[in-house]
């Protein structure tokens, strides 16, 4: 992106970047969807809470799979599984923090794209880019509280790895938002 702009004398990356991110948050809906169906990025234990989501795959990996139900076939285990009580039962319901996260983002990209296209914001060199990073990291930020520790020595932690990476960024689209001034008018 950056070499284009400078070959072809576009407009400023920041410029670019402004409008890239429309489009780039609505790719992240899509993206934790993906987390979710691959049982990636999971939550935490959620007792009886009512949206709880079962995580066979997360819980037996598939040579246990293959093993307690005696089926070699991986996916014919897995659903052995799921149709068997007693093992299912093993398996804690856990928060959707995938899904959660994916919700958040379709309201990110509506908001991005309520502000380039209805207000003046969209002039400002670098303003949606830094929205952009404000409000996708603060999601990120929040939906961790609901997911597992990445490490298991940092589950103890009052922050996680995940919402300690997201405060640069959050302050970084801050500045791009309220500070940031470029130093030539976007042609």
């Amino acid at each position: 992106m950056y070499l284009y702009r400078k070959k072809y004398n576009y407009k400023s990356l920041l410029w670019i970047l402004d409008r890239l991110v429309i489009p780039v948050a609505s790719g992240a809906v899509f993206v934790r969807i993906g987390n979710f169906i691959n049982s990636e990025i999971i939550g935490k234990a959620s007792g009886d809470f009512p949206l709880g989501v079962r995580f066979i795959q997360d819980y037996y990996n598939k040579y246990e799979a293959v093993r307690i139900t005696g089926i070699k076939d991986v996916q014919a285990a897995y659903t052995a599984i799921a149709n068997n009580t007693e093992l299912l039962e093993a398996v804690p319901y856990r928060h959707p923090a995938q899904l959660y996260e994916s919700f958040c983002y379709i309201f990110v990209f509506l908001i991005l794209w309520y502000f380039y296209s209805k207000t003046q914001k969209r002039d400002q060199t670098g303003f949606i880019f830094g929205l952009f990073l404000a409000l996708l990291w603060t999601v990120r930020f929040f939906v961790e509280f609901f997911k597992e520790a990445q490490v298991d020595d940092r589950a103890t932690w009052a922050l996680n790895t995940g919402q300690w990476l997201s405060i640069p960024f959050v302050i970084l689209g801050l500045y791009f938002m309220f500070k940031y001034k470029p130093k030539t008018p976007v042609r």
